[in-house]
């Protein structure tokens, strides 16, 4: 080699694309004074030095990779601010606008790109994208996103993974917006396996992509059948009903009826219906003003970022739009500007008074437990305001409830001819059989007097049946399986709060339950505030348990 004549060529310098770019101004300064001296350089070609450890090859100009990489990364030199390093919160929105700008550029730029390399170089950083990867960790994201867009995910660094879902949530890559939500789903259900924590944010994006694109599913539709409707409950109400209306308003009450006792117990068993039809009766009732009654607008608009705290570009030429999400939520988009519609808050408290009263009312319908008083302040500002118009909301309420309970016992009457003349006979068999016969006049005194002895007698076909059984026993039947069951494990000093567990609800529920009836039967509780049954009954107890059928499982 050192007898070779070196073969002299003349270059002209350029600069080095970098991570960080530079002012304009500087960068034609630089250009200038190294035209105005001319330099030489030499071209070296080192043999083996792609194989030798760290070593890296000296580029190449037909290197078609390396220049790829070098016209993507030129992008970001049209926009200063992107990487730039300012603090203050001014700077730091623009600079994240411009780099959500510069990584939609660039992803057009690689939407097709694909490589081969073997190596697997780590990569993390806080809103990743190309600019802040170097050479080889370019290579290891465009090769493994090959294999995620094939189906093949295979675990990588997370800040490659947002990479990726950035791509997607900008509709890189997809054919359509449709494409594009299917793929997220499908990609998030996929890398699942490796790392949960994606669903922090891929949940969210998943909902704020259907919005965005405005696609024609429903988005009920869409999360029902991809079985995701649990992550969304406040849209869900049309999934299934696995959260319906009932649920949805326990939960902004001041008082919830699902953590009564009479509410499980059998005789409250339609106090969710009565509920149902004492709001459907107000709604009637007071036509135009329930709305205004039951729910309180917000004072303000609330503003909507979709994509929040990812790199997300949004056109600017985007035409107006309303998106509705369910019924009771949607979203529009008005000169640039996304808007979350206001949807009124429902007024707790007097959703609660309504809840107490009905149960009041239908208890003592019932004849069921104890009965309580409701305050009227419990309402607040809107039964001041009925007051003062002269409608009293309690009468409605009762009203409505005595309704409703007068259908639901009614007893319907079905007439079958068939049995009729069933009964017909056999009450003229009964009537024959009962006919005493007349005693023959030589008859002896002594068997008139003893048949008449026998047809008399309490143990024959018209005997009148056993007493009812004690208070005790009484008690005992009036409580429900579940009941009699907690009050075995409370008896054997077992573990209530697991039986109560494994059905969904609370152990306090059922101690309630048992407590309500033995007051009205015996007229005293039976388990004391520690869940233990009172020393002074338990050999009662004990007792009924043996009769019924001991203490067995």
């Amino acid at each position: 080699m050192a007898d070779e004549p070196y073969e002299t060529k003349e270059y002209e310098p350029f600069a080095i694309p970098g991570r960080f770019a530079r002012k304009p101004e500087a960068v034609r300064k630089q250009a200038a004074a190294a035209q105005a001296v001319p330099t030489r350089f030499a071209e070296i070609e080192i043999p083996g030095a792609e194989s030798t450890g760290r070593a890296v090859r000296a580029p190449r100009p037909d290197d078609e990779r390396l220049q790829r990489f070098s016209e993507m990364r030129r992008i970001a030199w049209e926009y200063p601010g992107a990487l730039s390093d300012h603090r203050k919160p001014l700077f730091q929105q623009v600079q994240r606008d411009q780099r959500a700008k510069v990584f939609y550029r660039q992803a057009l730029f690689m939407k097709d790109f694909e490589d081969d390399f073997t190596g697997s170089v780590p990569f993390s950083a806080y809103y990743p994208y190309y600019q802040l990867m170097n050479h080889e960790q370019l290579r290891t994201y465009f090769t493994w996103r090959k294999g995620a867009r094939s189906g093949n995910a295979a675990e990588t660094s997370l800040s490659y993974v947002y990479v990726y879902v950035y791509e997607l949530l900008n509709n890189i890559g997809v054919g359509s917006p449709k494409d594009g939500l299917e793929t997220l789903v499908r990609f998030r259900r996929a890398y699942r396996a490796y790392d949960l924590t994606i669903d922090k944010y891929l949940l969210k994006w998943i909902k704020d992509y259907h919005i965005h694109y405005s696609l024609e599913k429903p988005f009920t539709d869409f999360i029902c059948e991809n079985n995701i409707h649990m992550y969304y409950p406040e849209v869900a109400n049309e999934c299934a009903g696995e959260i319906g209306e009932f649920d949805a308003l326990c939960k902004v009450s001041s008082y919830d009826l699902r953590k009564s006792a009479f509410f499980y117990d059998e005789k409250g068993i339609t106090l969710k219906d009565c509920f149902g039809f004492v709001m459907e009766r107000l709604r009637v009732s007071f036509g135009q003003d329930y709305e205004g009654l039951f729910y309180r607008k917000p004072k303000k608009m609330p503003d909507y970022a979709p994509f929040g705290e990812a790199l997300f570009y949004q056109p600017p030429d985007m035409p107006d739009r309303r998106i509705e999400i369910s019924g009771s939520e949607s979203y529009y988009f008005n000169r640039g500007k996304w808007y979350k519609t206001a949807k009124p808050d429902m007024d707790g408290r007097l959703l609660g008074y309504v809840m107490k009263l009905t149960e009041k009312f239908l208890r003592l319908l019932a004849g069921y437990g104890r009965q309580f008083a409701v305050n009227a302040n419990m309402a607040g500002e809107a039964a001041r305001r009925l007051d003062a118009l002269g409608v009293s909301l309690e009468n409605v309420i009762e009203t409505a409830v005595k309704d409703f309970y007068a259908e639901a016992n009614k007893i319907k009457v079905t007439i079958d001819t068939g049995a009729l003349d069933k009964i017909r006979r056999e009450a003229m068999d009964t009537q024959e059989r009962l006919i005493v016969q007349e005693a023959p006049e030589d008859a002896p005194p002594a068997e008139v007097a003893a048949e008449a002895q026998v047809l008399a007698k309490p143990d024959g076909p018209c005997a009148q049946a056993d007493e009812p059984a004690g208070i005790w026993g009484a008690f005992m039947d009036s409580l429900t399986e579940r009941e009699v069951e907690s009050l075995r494990v409370i008896l054997l000093n077992g573990d209530l709060s697991g039986y109560a567990g494994k059905l969904g609800i609370m152990a306090e529920v059922l101690v309630d339950g048992i407590n309500q009836k033995a007051s009205d039967y015996i007229s005293d509780t039976v388990i004391d505030s520690g869940g233990s049954v009172y020393e002074e009954y338990r050999d009662e107890l004990y007792k009924r348990f043996q009769e019924r059928n001991g203490f067995a499982n």
